[in-house]
């Protein structure tokens, strides 16, 4: 009896240890899976959030800092070998565009700084290449208006008036058919900008004859009222010219897009129907009142004079 009672008493104490061994290793392994978990808790506790990058607003306080030393260069100082080394770089690369090159840098600080999350680089690019541009055209009508006066000496106002529609017509089909490059948009820029500056030569020419048109017909001379409505005329096409090109931007995207990349096809065929198909047309319309409505050529305006002579109207 005693020798049983200590075999039971072993096997109990054997299976007690057996059981606490069992129930150790257990919470043992609870444990050992409760730490990675506690771990990954206290590594997201203890991570910073992330920063935003000030890519953009270094770029606009650059932009605005450009814009100011171009600004200065506007009153030719000889101060800052710095300041007047990029007004220099500034001329020989935009020309008569360096004037407009302060105020888009400026307006490109000011696309940088206050971007609210929305896309740039293409607004950006836009502004910054927008004196270069300007450069081109500029010295473009320039010229024009400088060699006006040999062709007008030997080609009839009808014939130099066909000729600048036909560089009109040309310089848009350039720029319908141009690929976003600089270079072709800039050759477009070039037939435009002649055509239209002999245009413009010619209206001022037109509206100058018929002042003595209406003394003749109305035996009264107006030279002031007839003159202002050329500035009339451009401030309401100006006016015009602007809200087609806001809402052109808008409903093509263009405002929207990030790059060039990002307009859509359908928003850029949008763009160069706006851009160049409506004042192709306008161009036209305007060439074919002329044929068929003005009828003072150079003969029919010495006649006008010479029945003003006679009249004593003029001297």
């Amino acid at each position: 009896m005693a020798s049983t009672q200590k075999r039971n008493s072993a096997v109990n104490g054997g299976g007690s240890k057996g059981r606490s061994a069992s129930n150790t290793s257990k919470s043992g392994g609870k444990q050992a899976a409760s730490r990675p978990g506690a771990q990954s808790k206290g590594r997201s506790r203890r991570s910073a959030p992330q920063k935003k990058p000030y890519r953009r607003e270094v770029g606009g306080a650059v932009c605005l800092l450009l814009a100011l030393f171009g600004a200065i260069g506007y009153f030719k100082t000889e101060e800052g070998a710095v300041i007047a080394l990029f007004c220099d770089l500034l001329k020989g690369l935009c020309g008569y565009g360096f004037y407009l090159a302060p105020p888009m840098l400026l307006a490109a600080a000011v696309i940088l700084v206050f971007h609210r999350g929305r896309p740039v680089r293409l607004r950006v690019a836009g502004a910054v290449c927008l004196p270069v541009f300007a450069g081109v055209l500029g010295i473009s009508e320039l010229a024009a208006l400088a060699v006006f006066p040999l062709f007008a000496r030997k080609l009839s106002r009808k014939v130099l008036y066909t000729g600048a529609t036909v560089l009109v017509v040309a310089g848009y089909g350039v720029f319908f058919f141009a690929p976003m490059n600089m270079i072709p948009i800039a050759a477009a820029g070039v037939l435009l900008f002649v055509g239209q500056a002999f245009i413009q030569t010619l209206m001022l020419m037109f509206l100058a004859d018929t002042i003595e048109y209406g003394q003749w017909k109305m035996g009264k001379r107006n030279d002031s009222i007839t003159f202002s409505i050329q500035p009339l005329i451009n401030k309401l096409g100006a006016a015009v010219a602007t809200g087609v090109v806001t809402l052109t931007l808008i409903v093509s995207g263009i405002n929207r897009a990030e790059s060039a990349a990002d307009v859509t096809a359908q928003g850029l065929l949008i763009m160069k129907i706006a851009m160049m198909v409506l004042p192709l047309a306008a161009i036209a319309l305007g060439y074919f009142v002329y044929l068929r409505k003005y009828r003072i050529d150079e003969k029919f305006y010495g006649q006008i004079v010479t029945h003003l002579k006679e009249r004593g109207d003029i001297k």
